[in-house]
Order: C-alpha cells, then structure tokens, then sequence
C-alpha cells in the first residue's frame, strides 16, 4: 500500500483544542494549474494565518532548533490526519486544519501550518517544492518545508532540518529537482500580534482601471488571457512586498525594511525598463497589447504606489544610499521573480539600485499603515495627477505608536538609529485583529480561471540534513 493510501489513527489533541481560535475563514479553492502559484499563496496564506498558532508555537518550542522541528513534525503528524486533495486544491488555514482534522489535509496544508509556526516562533525557513522520481517526474508534486541549522544566514551549506507532515518521520523524500521559496522570520520587539499582516492594499480594488479588452485573433505570444493573469500575479507579488514593509516598520526592523524597498525598486524598474524593450521589438496587436496591459499596471506602482511609499518613508525615516545593486533581466530573471512573464530580452536590461540605510527620525512619536486609500484607488486611471502630500493627509490608521502608557514619555532615537525612552517602555501598535489579509479579495478573484496543479505526495527518504 502506498503511503498516499494509508490511512492512520491520529491523536485526539485535547491539550491542543482551547490554543487555536475558532476559524474564520472556508476553505479556498485553488482549481487546477501550476505548483508556482501555488506556493506563492502557501506563503500568502501563512503569512496571514500565522497569528493563529501563537498559543500553539509556544508549546512546541523545546531548548534547541532541531528538538524544536522535531516537536512540529511530530505535532503535525500526529495530530492531522493525512488526505490527498483531489480535483479542487484547497488551501486550509491553522484553525480550519485543527477544526477539521479527522477529514484530512495534504502536504499544502502541512506546509502552511509549519511555516505559521516557524513564523511565530522566529526561524528562517523555506517552502520547497520537489520533482519526485516515482511520480509524474517531469513535474514538481510534492511540498514541505525545511529549516536551515544556519539561523543567521538561512544558508543551507551547514544543513537543513525537513518538516514534512505526510511522512511518520524527519527523513527527507527522494527528489530529482528542488525549487525553494525563502521564508525570513519576523522580528518580534514584545509587540502583541506582532507579526499579524496588515490588511491596507489589495490589487483588486484598482485592477478595473487596467482592463480594457484585449483582442488576439490569428494567435498570439502574449495572448489576453496571459495577461490578465499576469497581471493578476503582479498585483499580488507588490502587495506581498507592500505588506512586508509596513511589518517591518511597525517592528522596527531596519534590515527588512531595507531589503524589502531594495526589491521592491530593483524588481519594478527593471520590469518597467524590459516591457519598455521588448515592446520595440514589433509585435502583431495582440501581443503590444498585452505587453501595453503589463506597462499600465507597472505604471501604477510606479507612479503612484513608489511615489507615495517614499514620500510615506521619507516622513519619517531619514533614506541614505549606502551601497548599489545590480538587476537584470536575463536569463532566470522569470525563474527568480516569475510574475514577470515576456520581459526577458537580449542583451539583458541593467537597472543598478540604490541600497538605503533607514533610520527612524527624531520626534517620531507614531506611524500610519502605509494603504490603498480611496484616493488611491481614484489615481490608477490618472497616475500623472498623483500628489503625495494629498496622500499622506488620507492615511489615518496607526501602525505604530511610540508613546508611554503610563506618563506620556515618548520614545526617541539615538545617533545610530535606535529607539531610546525616557523611562522603561515598548512601542505599542494599533493592529486590525479581525481583518482579511490582502490575499483574501486577490485569491477569491480569478482563481478558478487559474486553477492549479493537483500535487501529490510519496513517502520516499532521505536523511534528515543535508
């Protein structure tokens, strides 16, 4: 009997049933289609589901990391039972999982629930991806998580720990090609919920203002429907950088935010710069305007989202260049960012961006959520008329605040950028509990027409660390 086939007696879990929140969401529906856009709303769907396994991340922290992954396996597979998803792939929050695990979950659902707790507890980890040998070898099947030993890096050279909730144990399943997907931890500052996303931005709310129709008589190589789905996968892909900036700032992790912003310029520009390119090139109609489709949304984050981001930083962060990287869009440039389709040209585009330090202004006593406000929304069908200043009157809601609750001291910052008060204090935050993360409107428009592909799992090993 195959390991997909076996079904096992799992634990009760009362010790575990008064630590999870009673679920809020349904299951999602994925449909049909490719594993890529089904681990990008693996990461979406933990990254906004990760609050829910607060109470449960702190029992499964033992002294050490590798007792610490071990204690999540064994959680997993002791407490959920395993069931192949059939035809309609579904994506299972902590607390829906917990609710309904007698029905059973398969190795997407293990996945997000390990990252969840991974989150909470603070370690770099990845979502891999595997091509199995036994099983459609030509396609990726399989998805699990695994921790690397090295916590300051994320490096994998000094070996990785596997968490995989559909094997009885932590050997690794036989692969013949990996794709892995970075997972930072986020930092936590005594914050309570600091690592909840943010519910600010969503593509679909301004996506109307990019769909004028596209007509492919005679074939095409960027056909209408790749680009509504493209565009579709841009949105959610700045969005997901959105949100990683407005944490790291309500953290106060300068290391994120930095990284994050680098990104986000380097990846846009260098898009903008390719579609710019490729254009050129002389294509039939339908493919100028699918790649016009791509410039127009491109033109909103640039124009609208960058300018109001930065002048969103800018209010309260000092932005000093310190160092340049270099982007381009060669070839792999799909393969490392492939919400970017049809940009690759030859010889490559170069964008060189601007690497800033960040360093929190003096006098900063609160933060607003960086969001898509109305006047947002207003601005995507008339990018030019954008004005930052009208912006910034419009942003009300407190991501962060700096001030004492018991005598009204406030924080402050030192030479080196660091929070400094005038008597014992943390930062406190105004946080959205109950409120839908960004991928909620993103994953319910739309995906039936994507789908994604049906992904199986094997009960193949390999050691635990590599």
């Amino acid at each position: 009997m195959s390991y997909n086939a076996l079904i096992r007696s799992i634990k009760n879990g009362n010790e575990f049933n008064s630590l999870f929140p009673i679920p809020k969401d349904k299951k999602v529906r994925l449909g049909k289609g490719d594993t890529h856009t089904s681990i990008e709303l693996i990461i979406k769907w933990s990254l906004k589901h990760n609050n829910e396994v607060k109470l449960v991340a702190t029992k499964l922290l033992k002294s050490s990391l590798s007792e610490t992954c071990f204690s999540i396996h064994d959680f997993l597979f002791n407490h959920f039972q395993y069931k192949a998803d059939g035809e309609a792939q579904l994506l299972r929050s902590p607390a829906y999982a917990w609710k309904y695990r007698y029905d059973g979950i398969d190795c997407k659902s293990y996945s997000i629930i390990a990252s969840c707790i991974l989150l909470q507890l603070g370690f770099k980890h990845y979502i891999r991806k595997i091509k199995q040998p036994m099983f459609a070898p030509e396609s990726f099947t399989h998805v699990y998580v695994i921790v690397p030993v090295d916590q300051n890096t994320g490096s994998l050279k000094q070996g990785y720990y596997t968490i995989d909730g559909t094997l009885p144990t932590t050997q690794e399943p036989n692969y013949i090609e990996t794709k892995d997907f970075f997972m930072d931890k986020l930092s936590h500052i005594g914050l309570n919920g600091a690592t909840q996303p943010l519910n600010g931005f969503s593509f679909a709310d301004v996506k109307t203002a990019f769909n004028s129709p596209i007509s492919c008589w005679g074939g095409s190589a960027f056909s209408g429907s790749q680009a509504n789905a493209e565009g579709e996968k841009i949105g959610a892909y700045f969005e997901n950088l959105l949100n990683n900036i407005n944490v790291a700032v309500r953290n106060q992790n300068l290391q994120l935010l930095q990284d994050t912003f680098l990104k986000y310029e380097g990846i846009l520009f260098t898009s903008i710069k390719a579609y710019e390119r490729k254009k050129s090139e002389g294509w039939n109609k339908c493919t100028t305007d699918s790649i016009t489709r791509m410039q127009s949304i491109l033109n909103f984050y640039d124009k609208v989202v960058h300018k109001g981001l930065t002048a969103w930083l800018s209010q309260y962060f000092t932005m000093t260049p310190v160092a340049t990287k270099s982007f381009n869009n060669g070839q792999g440039f799909e393969d490392i960012d492939p919400t970017f389709k049809f940009t690759y040209t030859d010889p490559a585009i170069v964008y060189l961006a601007n690497i800033y330090d960040f360093k929190l202004k003096q006098g900063v006593t609160a933060i607003p959520e960086f969001e898509f406000t109305p006047y947002v929304e207003d601005m995507a069908n008339n990018p030019s008329a954008f004005d930052p200043a009208t912006f910034l009157q419009g942003l009300s809601t407190v991501l962060v605040s700096f001030n004492n609750p018991n005598n009204g001291n406030t924080g402050t910052v030192d030479e080196n950028g660091n929070l400094v008060y005038d008597t014992e204090n943390t930062p406190k935050t105004t946080s959205n509990a109950g409120a839908g993360y960004l991928l909620g409107g993103l994953v319910l428009i739309g995906l039936a027409s994507w789908g994604f592909s049906k992904m199986k799992d094997t009960g193949k090993k390999v050691a635990t660390k590599k």
